[in-house]
């Protein structure tokens, strides 16, 4: 039975929406859950602040570093290149931990990342146009997190990493 002083609070999905993943999440401490609402909230100012900015400093911002995303990566919408040049003034080519690894390198351990605005939900197939267009309402948006490549060391052949498909 656990102490007093450490509470285990399940953050589990309802069991409508419980797949094969949500039953693998780990039961978070207070204090675990205590620092992910405090980086959420920091990353939610951070977010404000480049909001608040007017277009032009936004702009001016995001050209100063020219960052570039690694391999076949989707190139960082304006507001994410500002939002990584914040938390990372001197970022220059930037990348998802798989990206890293499928690319011959790794993130050192303890590293943090600059957290982004990932969307998720597919864009639909406009039938006129055959160009894709996202509807509003399908796109979300989630924390995603990317290193810069000075948080990397290259991977040794003779050692490949395993990655672990869900």
């Amino acid at each position: 039975r656990p102490s007093a002083s450490v509470r285990h609070v399940s953050i589990r999905a309802p069991p409508a929406r419980a797949g094969r993943r949500n039953r693998m999440r780990k039961i978070l401490t207070v204090e675990q859950i205590a620092a992910r609402d405090a980086r959420r909230a920091k990353f939610r100012a951070l977010v404000k602040q480049v909001a608040d900015m007017p277009e032009g400093e936004r702009i001016t911002l995001a050209n100063k570093l020219g960052l570039r995303t690694v391999g076949a990566g989707h190139e960082l919408s304006l507001r994410n290149q500002c939002l990584v040049s914040m938390q990372r003034p001197t970022a220059t080519l930037v990348g998802g931990f798989r990206q890293w690894i499928s690319q011959g390198r790794a993130v050192r351990k303890g590293e943090h990342g600059c957290m982004i605005w990932v969307p998720i939900g597919a864009p639909k197939l406009n039938g006129e146009t055959q160009e894709q267009t996202a509807i509003a309402e399908d796109v979300h948006f989630t924390i995603g997190t990317v290193f810069d490549i000075s948080q990397t060391d290259v991977l040794e052949v003779d050692h490949p990493v395993a990655v672990w498909e869900p």
